[in-house]
């Protein structure tokens, strides 16, 4: 459920790392997100989505987001889903508090595969990363993409060399 790479700095030689995936327990980060959500730390358009449309759900994975500044973050993407038929999927939600109190809404959302949140969703809001260093809207990238990023410490641009699985 998530790969990694890290980075030793041919500068400075600190050492930093990316992860992209939920890891082994993707329910604890969602929870985590969605307790931002309702802090409005994403807009307050967040904040009001999440809590008047019922059983939106997010990637609970994280990715990479870069700005043609060259800075980068390693952040959750929280594109809003909602509900195709929001119906069944409060009866499937519901299945899961029976079985796990009320934490089986967010094991329900966070272990829902793409493929699932693709046929069960549509997108309602997609999250557009801004870069702190320059106000531009960052890119999303792939994993496939992490080939070389700038050391958080220095600047030098380094490849990665190392390269971790989870899961």
């Amino acid at each position: 459920m998530g790969t990694g790479y890290g980075f030793i700095c041919t500068r400075c030689k600190k050492k930093y790392r990316v992860s992209f995936g939920s890891g082994f327990c993707p329910e604890l980060g969602y929870e985590e997100a969605i307790k931002d959500i309702r802090l409005g730390k994403y807009g307050g358009d967040w904040k009001v989505l999440y809590e008047y449309i019922p059983n939106l759900v997010m990637d609970p994975d994280y990715t990479v987001y870069i700005c043609e500044c060259g800075h980068w973050e390693n952040e959750m993407d929280v594109t809003l889903y909602a509900p195709n038929n929001p119906v069944d999927i409060q009866m499937r939600i519901d299945k899961e508090c029976e079985k796990y109190g009320d934490e089986g809404k967010y094991f329900y959302e966070a272990w829902l595969s793409a493929e699932e949140r693709n046929e069960q969703y549509h997108i309602l809001r997609e999250y557009n990363r801004i870069c702190p260093k320059c106000r531009s809207i960052m890119k999303k990238i792939s994993y496939e993409e992490v080939e070389w990023l700038s050391c958080p410490e220095c600047g030098e641009i380094n490849r990665r060399s190392i390269f971790t699985l989870s899961d």
